[in-house]
């Protein structure tokens, strides 16, 4: 049995936090925003220690370990499927603008 992903993709313009958005578990979602560091990716709720992020450019094992005390039972297996997800998505969209200049 294949496990389905939700990628929720938003535009600044709707006037949330997120850029990228997967749900992990009951009210719980690895996403990715914009920061300094470019696309970075994180819990959009942080129980355990808020501001827990790092840069999607990052190693989706390094990213896990730095944010899981956030992941509010989320499973570990379904958090890394979001997070590479998410990594993938971001590079992606990295590439292409690339492209186009």
């Amino acid at each position: 049995m294949r496990a389905k992903f939700k990628l929720h993709v938003c535009t600044t313009e709707q006037g949330v936090e997120w850029v990228y958005r997967v749900p992990v578990g009951k009210g719980q979602a690895v996403i990715g925003f914009n920061s300094i560091a470019g696309i970075s990716i994180g819990f959009e709720t942080e129980p355990c220690s808020g501001n827990t992020h790092l840069p999607a450019r990052e190693g989706t094992e390094k990213i896990w370990k730095h944010i899981r005390c956030n992941a509010a039972g989320a499973k570990e297996w379904r958090c890394l499927a979001a997070i590479g997800l998410v990594q993938a998505v971001a590079r992606w969209e990295i590439n292409d603008l690339v492209a186009e200049r």
